[in-house]
Parts: structure tokens; sequence; C-alpha cells
């Protein structure tokens, strides 16, 4: 049975994918539409964020996989547009490890620092072109393609930028409760080996977009909280940001958002 289901979740993900990463890298006329589906910050095109699958001790380095929630676990990095579809998923990274470290690592960052990731799509606003951006929370670095909330005191406008900020979150903490809800086997300790748990997380998360785009019936009482613990994410560093030349820039888009949209 189990490898029927290990074979299964394997062809799904093939299927989905070619055998690669989960939707990278979409074209134009796909990411102008994903910006459409986000209102509250012109230019936002998906939310990013991480979640803990939780997995029984490996038998190796079994301290690298327990996490900070107490249990041992995967990390599922993922963007999802506003309708709570996964756009980009990289699983498999050890449960200890930081979410910014984690980003880092990914295909997705690669795609990012290499002006890959929205290819030739640009936002015009009030005359002004821009390019598209993702928003996410404090665990992450600040850079010009991804907005994180700001921290310290607080203007009017600092608060209303991050109020903004967080409504354009609210996908992707929906994806993962659904993720959950949905597919239950990732709320328990899975003992399948690490390589196996990733496939069948993976498969999941196609799995998850095919319900969405049947309109497949969720019913609320399924859904996981998937919300973070924001005081301990609260004040991270951009200790993860490789030049100061992207946080310069993340900083100045930041602002021009501000001032452009959360007077």
């Amino acid at each position: 049975m189990r490898h029927t289901v290990k074979e299964e979740c394997g062809r799904r993900c093939d299927r989905q994918n070619g055998g690669k990463g989960l939707f990278c890298n979409p074209g134009t006329t796909t990411i102008l539409k994903k910006i459409s589906e986000f209102l509250a910050l012109p230019g936002c095109c998906g939310a990013l964020d991480g979640c803990h699958i939780p997995i029984k001790a490996p038998s190796l380095n079994a301290k690298d996989y327990f996490c900070r929630k107490q249990f041992h676990s995967l990390i599922l990095q993922a963007v999802v547009d506003g309708n709570s579809h996964f756009m980009n998923i990289n699983v498999g990274w050890p449960g200890s490890v930081h979410d910014a470290r984690v980003f880092r690592n990914s295909q997705l960052y690669s795609a990012g620092v290499t002006s890959k990731l929205f290819l030739s799509a640009n936002v015009t606003v009030y005359n002004n072109s821009y390019k598209p951006f993702l928003v996410a929370d404090s665990a992450y670095p600040l850079l010009p393609w991804v907005m994180k909330p700001y921290g310290g005191r607080l203007t009017r406008e600092m608060e209303n930028f991050n109020k903004k900020l967080s409504c354009g979150r609210v996908s992707v903490e929906h994806a993962f409760g659904q993720l959950k809800g949905r597919w239950r086997c990732l709320l328990k300790a899975n003992d399948s080996k690490v390589n196996n748990i990733k496939t069948q997380v993976l498969a999941c998360c196609v799995l998850h977009n095919i319900c969405k785009e049947c309109t497949d019936e969720f019913i609320d009482g399924w859904n996981i909280e998937e919300l973070e613990n924001i005081e301990e994410l609260e004040n991270v560093e951009d200790r993860f940001v490789d030049t100061n030349r992207n946080l310069d820039e993340g900083k100045k888009m930041r602002k021009y958002l501000l001032d452009n949209f959360c007077l």
C-alpha cells in the first residue's frame, strides 16, 4: 500500500510540474492576473510564508529537525496567489532552519536576485512603472521584490502599510490552513522516510490546487489555523540580505508604496 501511495504521489507531481519546481516564473499575463487579485497594495502578485510539516524524529541528525514549535518537522515554503493557489513551493529543509535561510537557498530567491522571477512584467500606477513584488512577514529579508512590515516605532502611515500588507498575507495563511484541513496526513507526525514525505507534501499541494480549480467544496470546520507567533518574528534583522544595495532598493520600494498608497 505504501509503495502505491508513493508512486501515485510521484505521478501527480511529475504530471503537474514536469518533475521540476511548482509553477516557477509564470508568464507576464499570469503575473498581471495575479496582481489583480491583491487589491490592498498595487503590484503585489503573491504572498510568501512557511509552515511546519510534523514528522517522526529521523534516525540521523534528529535535533536539526526539532523546530521552535517543539516538534520534529520539515519546512514548507510557499508563494500563493490571491485565491490561495500554490504558485511556488520548496519543501524539505529541517525544522530548526530559519525561514530566511530556507528562502535564500531556494529556486525562488535565485530567480528573484537574477531578475528572472517576474520576467518583463511591470505595474503602472499614477504614470509610474515598477516591478511586481511579494508580501511576507518579518521573518524574511526586505528586498525590491519582497515587502515586509515596518518594525519599531510606527507612524500612522507605517501602521496603514502594515495593515495592507497583512491583508495581502491572509491568502497564504488560508492556503496552509486548507492544505492541512483537506490532507490530514500533514497534521500528524509522518513516519515515512524524509524524501518520501517531501513527495507527499508536494502531491498534496498539487491536489489542493486541483480542488481549488474545480471549486471543490471546503467545509469551514476542516480549516486549520496557520498563524505565526508575531512577537517571535517582529524584530528579525535583515542580516540575511546579501548586499546593502538589495536592502536599500527594498527600502525605496517600500517607501514608494507607503507614500502613494498608505497616507
